[in-house]
């Protein structure tokens, strides 16, 4: 077969081997450096945007589900391929790994009776890997709303881009360029990452796999093997022959699937724990139906009435604030000091560093940049453990009888918009912040209250150290696969209950 290759990649002597051992494994290859040369597209794309290659995806499906109607496989396809920029990467991604694992249930009429059906249409043969359709789409280009980027290697399985191949030339560093290619990928191209389950890399001599919910600490990095005794360390040919044969490949994505199913079951918990206390923080101190309420007088306050004995507060005069232990981290500084502690901004996890400067529990509010939620509250961040925080959040504990979990309840339930500033650059100072007001209830309401949500926020924490353990033993999971030092069944997952 004559293999084209991009005439002007540096990277061709590491591209070359990656195609040829991968078509030893069972893997088709087509080179689309001009894809669309001449206007049309020989993948069957309508567009660069298109990431999914219906074509083959239709013709998988048809064969997975001999049975089933073309409406449902189109309803199906349509599901699959449908829009999915307003959410975030690993939401987006999530979501078509279940769909990935269960099927796509679709509802359409039965042709006898009329009536509305569910049906399930299956995208992956899990039981018979060797059955999918493998292939491998060197020079692929793809755009986004602005830019348009072309990875080197795109492995699709049934029509579906689950793999991503990235080659350096080898004088290049493998770590910071594998932060900067893939980081630059997710924001000009994050519809490629909707569908990803392993990202590999490399330049020839050192090479890495990392999955795209993994860490960037956790990306594990080989060399070729120098001398015959040498352990703990691997050849790309080694790491393609282990992971991209179709039932290891196929069993390395079931088992990621369970994984993030875990994790995901457990944030679903953490967030109905919160809504609990949330719903008891509102009946109490929102609409004042406290134990014992019809018994205590209203009185006025600049927040309107409130119960006799409470009083109106700022927030200066409840909270300990420690934005002087603040440093940021620029993101060179931070890729040389890539580690297990989450780095936060002003609204989520940003990266993750071998140092951290807090570790307990604590509150963060957005200071600049993505200061306001959806519904005119601030922005709030609830670290548990060891973290690092950037200039950009404003880092809070409660003070005397105001615990960190009622500032918290509190200032979730804050118009936040009379303290903000700038228009072009959202901002909520120090100064401002200070003057936010606080209803504080009397000491006996507060007594009564605490021990309520004390325990949930407590589950809430434990959960979040579960999920914090299964995250670690999901993203050590590649390197023990590749380094020959565990296999798929010897892994442990805890399975946690509240």
């Amino acid at each position: 077969m004559n293999i084209m290759l991009n005439p002007n990649s540096e990277d061709q002597l590491v591209e070359l081997p990656v195609i040829q051992i991968l078509e030893t494994l069972g893997w088709q290859h087509r080179n689309c450096f001009d894809e669309f040369e001449g206007g049309q597209s020989h993948l069957g794309r309508e567009n660069k945007s298109e990431v999914v290659l219906k074509d083959r995806l239709r013709s998988a499906m048809e064969t997975l589900n001999p049975k089933t109607p073309t409406l449902a496989i189109d309803l199906a396809i349509e599901e699959l391929t449908r829009y999915r920029m307003s959410l975030s990467i690993m939401e987006a991604n999530r979501q078509i790994y279940q769909l990935l694992k269960d099927g796509v249930k679709v509802t359409v009429q039965d042709a006898e009776t009329d009536a509305e059906i569910v049906q399930v249409v299956k995208v992956v043969n899990w039981t018979q890997p060797e059955q999918n359709d493998l292939f491998l789409v060197s020079q692929f280009w793809v755009s986004g709303d602005l830019y348009t980027r072309c990875p080197n290697g795109v492995g699709f399985v049934n029509g579906l881009p689950l793999l991503l191949f990235e080659f350096e030339n080898i004088i290049q560093n493998l770590q910071t360029d594998y932060n900067d290619s893939i980081t630059d990928y997710k924001d000009t191209i994050p519809q490629l990452f909707w569908y990803n389950a392993l990202i590999l890399f490399s330049n020839g001599e050192d090479s890495c796999i990392s999955s795209l919910t993994a860490s960037k600490e956790y990306y594990a990095e080989w060399k070729h093997i120098g001398n015959e005794g040498e352990t703990g360390v691997v050849s790309l040919d080694t790491l393609l022959e282990r992971v991209c044969i179709p039932e290891r490949l196929l069993d390395i994505i079931e088992n990621f699937i369970l994984y993030n199913a875990l994790i995901d079951n457990n944030t679903r918990r953490i967030r109905i724990l919160e809504e609990m206390a949330q719903t008891i923080y509102q009946e109490w101190f929102i609409h004042f139906r406290f134990p014992g309420h019809e018994n205590v007088k209203m009185v006025d306050s600049e927040l309107g009435k409130i119960p006799e004995n409470w009083e109106v507060k700022k927030l200066v005069d409840v909270s300990v604030n420690h934005n002087h232990k603040r440093k940021p981290l620029s993101k060179a500084q931070r890729t040389q000091m890539q580690g297990p502690f989450p780095y936060y901004g002003s609204a989520n996890v940003l990266d993750y560093v071998n140092v951290y400067q807090f570790d307990d529990n604590y509150l963060l509010l957005g200071g600049d940049g993505t200061v306001v939620t959806e519904e005119g509250n601030p922005v709030l961040q609830r670290p548990c453990g060891k973290f690092w925080v950037s200039d950009h959040a404003h880092v809070l504990t409660g003070r005397d009888i105001i615990s960190t979990d009622f500032l918290y309840m509190c200032l979730s339930n804050v118009e936040i918009s009379p303290y903000i500033t700038g228009s072009a650059q959202p901002e909520i100072t120090q100064v401002n912040l200070n003057q936010i007001l606080i209803i504080v209830p009397s000491r006996d309401i507060l007594d009564r209250f605490y021990p309520i949500v004390n325990d949930i926020f407590q589950l809430s924490r434990n959960l979040i150290q579960r999920n914090q353990k299964l995250v670690e033993t999901r993203d050590l999971f590649l390197p023990k696969l590749i380094s020959d030092r565990t296999d798929i069944c010897d892994l442990d997952v805890e399975v946690s209950e509240v």
